[in-house]
């Protein structure tokens, strides 16, 4: 038996104990593995004196990520492993938490065994004791061991490993000038091919829900498909916008989140934004798990000049997300200003703010909950913009402080405050501090 951790990858063998020599031999060649701390394994023979034999090796075989049987004539005859290890190997794969690999060491007629439905090796299911020189036949097997193992730790697109159902259900915050912006939600995992996968989002801030579809292509990175992420979930990257994404330093850390441990890969890295000759720098961590399915985030964060924005996992699930994935519904906001004023009130507007002939405009939806989100062209670009606004029914002041977005990082703050006036036809007018006209139109 092998059971190990990396980033972490967990390794139980399953051999029947004439087959001791075979399994020695593979922990020989999984050294490669070992020394480049992609697997961390020990073997049976490390079970202490007075321990319980059947406890540990059940607890090995629910925290392995790979499962190895080494098919003999000797372990399809073992009781034990077809009673317990094969039963409860195969429970897990089907669930989508560990692959099964077999490895074909002696010649047997195993074509009735639930493993012969897996891809095995050496290739074609030769046997080792077939090959003239068993080095070529170790060879294999290393080689797709490896493989196997990049599969399931390659976080370049954890979409990869992830199965139909499976979801999670995080916490996302964004604090702005010291301005909190705090909200929830899920994603799922609702259809997958070999090239792609289907991502159901739903998040809730405040009293607002949205939902949104997203396609994963699994052909390549997730990085490599930034900006059509990020136009599908609503955020356009600007044609003449510039992203740099410095390499990143990993390290293995322990994160405890709602009193749960989770052994991760924390990933460190910097990131620049350009448009326009203005830069924005700001350093993105993550904290990967491979127990967490689809992204595999348990924690992630990103710091800029001018916002920092927090994800934290609630809760996760393999394949139950019918019956286990929190429904988000959204609900009214005790604290949304209280009915609208007599020349004002929540819902969509069209903003145009001008000064010296030069001017900007905005589409914006004021939700009854004080916050604010919508779309702002000045000069041919357009960004995304969200924030939050007030309304005083006494001096009939309106206050907008706007948020700038490009892939969801900011970009520059604006806070437009201006004592409003009807103008006639619907449309009100009035000037900020600085002298800015502004001009609003309610269109919805």
């Amino acid at each position: 038996m092998v059971t190990g951790r990396m980033g972490h990858i967990s390794i139980f063998c399953s051999y029947a104990r004439e087959d001791a020599a075979v399994r020695d031999a593979l922990g020989q060649h999984l050294e490669p593995l070992r020394a480049e701390k992609i697997i961390d394994d020990w073997n049976d023979s490390e079970v202490r004196p007075g321990a319980r034999w059947d406890k540990e090796i059940r607890s090995a075989l629910e925290k392995s990520k790979l499962v190895i049987f080494i098919v003999t004539p000797d372990l399809l005859a073992s009781d034990y492993v077809n009673r317990v290890e094969l039963k409860r190997a195969l429970e897990l794969e089907r669930a989508g938490k560990c692959q099964v690999v077999p490895i074909v060491a002696r010649a047997t007629d195993w074509g009735k065994s639930p493993l012969a439905g897996f891809q095995a090796v050496p290739a074609n299911a030769r046997p080792i004791d077939a090959f003239g020189d068993e080095r070529d036949a170790w060879a294999e097997i290393t080689m797709g061991i490896r493989d196997v193992c990049k599969r399931i730790v390659d976080w370049e697109n954890p979409y990869k490993r992830a199965q139909v159902g499976d979801w999670t259900h995080f916490e996302q915050t964004m604090q702005v000038q010291g301005q909190s912006i705090a909200g929830q939600g899920t994603a799922e995992l609702i259809e997958k091919t070999s090239t792609v996968a289907r991502v159901k989002a739903v998040i809730v801030i405040g009293n607002q829900r949205e939902e949104k579809t997203i396609t994963v292509d699994l052909t390549e990175p997730l990085e490599d498909r930034l900006g059509d992420m990020m136009k599908q979930i609503g955020q356009q990257l600007p044609a003449n916008a510039e992203v740099w994404i410095g390499p990143s330093q990993y390290e293995e850390d322990v994160l405890f989140v709602g009193g749960k441990r989770y052994e991760c890969v924390k990933a460190v890295r910097k990131m620049r934004i350009g448009q326009q000759g203005q830069e924005i720098e700001g350093l993105i961590q993550n904290w990967r798990c491979l127990d967490v399915p689809l992204d595999g985030i348990v924690k992630g964060t990103a710091d800029f000049q001018v916002m920092r924005q927090t994800i934290v996992l609630l809760g996760y699930g393999h394949g139950d997300a019918a019956k286990a994935k929190p429904r988000l519904l959204g609900s009214a906001s005790a604290s949304a200003p209280a009915g609208p004023a007599a020349i004002f009130s929540p819902g969509r507007w069209k903003i145009r703010v001008s000064a010296f002939g030069v001017g900007s405009e905005y589409d914006l939806f004021l939700h009854p909950n004080g916050m604010l989100q919508g779309k702002q062209g000045a000069m041919g670009i357009v960004i995304d913009v969200h924030g939050q606004w007030g309304f005083d029914l006494n001096t009939n002041i309106l206050t907008l402080n706007v948020v700038g977005m490009m892939m969801g990082m900011p970009v520059g703050q604006d806070v437009i405050q201006v004592q409003v006036i009807p103008a006639g036809n619907g449309v009100l007018q009035g000037a900020d501090a600085m002298g800015r006209q502004c001009q609003l139109i309610k269109i919805g």
